[in-house]
């Protein structure tokens, strides 16, 4: 895997910015969120003290081949800030006990990434959240309500190639007042504002979204 090459370079990352806001908006795309602990074998365990084992303070977290990193606080919490979108690795390591791991992750440009509760697994040098949310701002595609879903193309998308679909079974469309837009009504070239959940197959859902036509 590449983020494993990527392992055997020098360290070179910026330190964490404040957990304060989000980038939605900005240009600036961020991936935030916490480490909540850390699982390894027997072997593995047997070879570091206790204290290192559960600590969560000090892991770099590097969203692959960008600028985007930061480090994890005495809590777990970390923010990675920089200019990157959709479909992306997202790294943890450590040098002291040589902590790594990778997750996938999927977040328009520009929008804010929040990954609740990390695990990290390291024999299977995984990284897994509880769950995650998504707050981020785009323009509609297409729509498909059938199914029901509607696709969404970032503002801020250099590549402008890449779409997101949102599911809308167990999200709200309403207008900037307040009323409900039905998904019929929902134009391609609509802008919205979207907070939600993201799945981990890089879909989002359970939103709500303001349409603004």
């Amino acid at each position: 895997m590449s983020w494993k090459r990527l392992a055997l370079l020098p360290l070179v990352l910026a330190s964490a910015c404040s957990m304060d806001g989000g980038s939605s908006g900005t240009g600036i795309t961020t991936a935030e969120g916490n480490v909540a602990g850390i699982q390894r074998d027997q072997m593995m365990a047997s070879a570091v003290t206790t204290s290192t084992r559960t600590a969560v303070e000090g892991i770099q977290v590097v969203v692959e081949g960008t600028d985007a990193a930061g480090e994890t606080d005495s809590d777990g919490r970390f923010v990675a800030r920089g200019t990157f979108n959709g479909h992306a690795t997202l790294l943890f390591r450590r040098a002291d006990d040589g902590l790594m791991a990778g997750m996938d992750i999927n977040v328009p440009a520009g929008g804010t990434l929040t990954l609740h509760d990390v695990q990290i697994d390291l024999p299977q040098e995984q990284a897994l959240a509880a769950s995650q949310s998504v707050v981020f701002d785009a323009l509609v595609s297409g729509t498909d309500c059938m199914r029901p879903a509607i696709y969404l193309a970032s503002l801020q998308n250099a590549d402008g190639d890449a779409t997101y679909t949102l599911h809308l079974e167990n999200s709200s469309l309403r207008d900037r007042h307040g009323n409900p837009v039905a998904c019929g009504d929902v134009q391609d070239g609509d802008r919205v504002h979207v907070q939600g959940a993201a799945y981990r197959d890089g879909t989002f859902g359970a939103a709500e979204v303001q349409v603004d036509g």
